[in-house]
């Protein structure tokens, strides 16, 4: 991203069939590794704001993804920056000043299709519980009621700037939703934007973040089409957290009551 403003771009979001055609035209998605046109976040918003947000970084190879604490002992992210030799880091918006906690276990959505784009989530637990605040998810009413209000919202991680250059501090690109259809629900968890702003190389996991009745978690970060991470434009894919609530209540026990998605 870019740190001299943030930028509001529009989105198109689809829920029908027409949206998997779209896909498979397309042909397979690249996986998410940065994000483009926002802003960097300061210290005391980190903690104000999102100090749920996590670094998911691979021990092997240094590759980073982002995360979600939805519980003290477990984190959100995507299906394909799920493994066990990763840890997270946590506390700071410098992905270089936080706290590193192990990761004893973790699951892909069992319905994870990769070409396909589907179901791209997967949950990390960690090796010991996190005292700090616990990110909320979308419920389906807040979610319709986001749709059709067309409410902004927000996008973050630490992924690549166009210059390809990697940023110690998180980044935020802000959005607006512009309905394109809301017909049968897309089979699959695929929520689709396109512009010249968005997510990029190593953003994936991170939180599609809108406010209704305060801020909530409606998709994860999944992949990209286009040049999205050039600036030329592109279309971004976000796993959506309503079509996933079932497998995340399967092994999280102590989500937060406020809104859990129904």
């Amino acid at each position: 991203m870019k740190s001299f403003g943030l930028s509001v771009l529009r989105i198109k979001v689809f829920f029908s069939a027409a949206a998997i055609g779209l896909l498979l035209a397309v042909g397979v998605p690249s996986v998410l590794q940065a994000m483009v046109n926002g802003a960097p976040v300061a210290e005391n918003e980190f903690r104000d704001n999102y100090p749920w947000m996590l670094v998911v970084v691979n021990r092997l190879n240094g590759g980073i993804c982002g995360g979600v604490l939805i519980s003290p002992t477990w984190v959100l992210t995507a299906a394909h920056c799920t493994a066990i030799n990763k840890f997270v880091v946590a506390g700071s918006s410098d992905r270089k000043q936080g706290r590193e906690i192990s990761i004893t276990r973790a699951i892909r959505h069992p319905g994870h299709n990769r070409p396909a784009g589907q179901n791209d989530v997967g949950l990390l637990q960690l090796s010991e519980p996190l005292d700090l605040p616990v990110a909320s998810l979308i419920n389906g009413d807040q979610e319709l009621a986001w749709l059709q209000q067309g409410a902004g919202g927000s996008i973050l991680g630490w992924g690549r700037l166009p210059d390809r250059s990697l940023p110690d501090w998180l980044h935020r690109g802000l959005i607006r939703a512009d309905i394109v259809g809301l017909g049968r629900p897309l089979n699959g968890t695929v929520v689709q934007l396109t512009s010249s702003v968005g997510p990029c190389h190593r953003d994936s996991g991170g939180p599609l973040l809108v406010s209704v009745d305060g801020d909530v978690v409606a998709g994860i970060i999944s992949a990209t089409d286009g040049n999205l991470c050039s600036n030329n434009g592109g279309t971004a894919y976000y796993t959506r957290v309503t079509k996933v609530i079932d497998f995340i209540r399967q092994h999280v026990d102590d989500l937060p009551q406020k809104g859990i998605a129904q």
